[in-house]
């Protein structure tokens, strides 16, 4: 079993991991407090995401976002990622700034073997070269995958009837290394990202290690 579950989680982690949202952190403050994104690209599989997210304009900006992703595909909800938190730009000089971002994930993972739902979290630091019409960032996080509930397949059940269901705590995480870059054109913002995700221990890696993505923000 515990085979099992290492297998699952480290298709599970990378699966919809897309970690922080993407933003310009120069024109963040231009009035504009809703951001609606929608995002494509490759991250184990090829992936969609969707996220809003609301702009609190203090002393440090506050970014409030919840996100869905999920891979292509014809079944809605049998894969797929759903996450709540937030950015804060905690410092500027001149145009860099720095990021720091929170968020709580559940995601979702069904196979022939079993269905795996999770709850974990993501931390990402963000520190970049920002300015009206472009930028470029670096981004280094890390997903955990705190709790994981493990519901064997009637196959499963079968060929390992020693197996069982239940909540399994840890399990697994993820770092993620990666690059940003956008363009900005008035309330529309462009961007591109790509990195390489490995596990917690720097000792293995995803089965396809890299990840990338494009997206457009719209704020109003």
């Amino acid at each position: 079993m515990k085979t099992l579950i290492i297998f699952c989680t480290t298709i599970l982690l990378p699966l919809t991991g897309v970690f922080a949202q993407t933003l310009n952190w120069h024109n963040i403050d231009g009035g504009k407090k809703n951001v609606v994104s929608v995002n494509a690209g490759w991250d184990y599989a090829n992936t969609i995401g969707l996220a809003y997210t609301r702009v609190v304009m203090t002393k440090m900006p506050i970014a409030l976002s919840g996100q869905f992703s999920k891979p292509a595909g014809n079944d809605l909800l049998d894969d797929f990622k759903s996450k709540l938190g937030g950015q804060i730009r905690l410092m500027t000089a001149g145009n860099f700034a720095v990021a720091a971002s929170v968020y709580g994930n559940y995601r979702q993972y069904q196979s022939s073997m079993a269905k795996l739902q999770s709850f974990g979290c993501e931390l990402t630091a963000i520190g970049g070269y920002y300015r009206a019409h472009w930028f470029l960032a670096m981004e280094f996080g890390f997903d955990k995958a705190i709790a994981t509930r493990i519901r064997g397949s009637d196959w499963m059940k079968q060929n390992f009837p020693s197996s069982k269901d239940g909540w399994y705590v840890p399990t697994a995480g993820n770092f993620l290394f990666a690059l940003q870059a956008g363009g900005s054109i008035k309330n529309v913002d462009l961007f591109l990202r790509a990195g390489q995700v490995t596990d917690q221990n720097f000792k293995s890696s995803a089965q396809v290690p890299f990840m990338a993505q494009v997206g457009v923000n719209v704020k109003f």
